[in-house]
């Protein structure tokens, strides 16, 4: 684990959550059954609420849920 300023838990989360994603990319499987800390769904429901456009550009860029699955 992480230790020092960066050890917050939405940080954290994010980390697993992308260097989840790139494995399984590199892998050539989907996404499909990742479950994400609940941290990190609060946060990408609150961007979904506030900008869907801004949370579509996070969730590709980043491993964020899909809008569909937020719902």
């Amino acid at each position: 684990m992480m230790s020092g300023k960066y050890d917050a838990p939405l940080f954290v989360a994010l980390v697993k959550a992308v260097v989840y994603k790139t494995r399984r990319e590199a892998d050539g499987k989907s996404m499909t059954n990742m479950k994400y800390e609940d941290c990190l769904v609060d946060m990408c429901e609150a961007m979904a609420q506030l900008s869907p456009r801004a949370y579509r550009a996070f969730s590709r860029q980043f491993a964020g849920l899909s809008i569909r699955s937020l719902r």
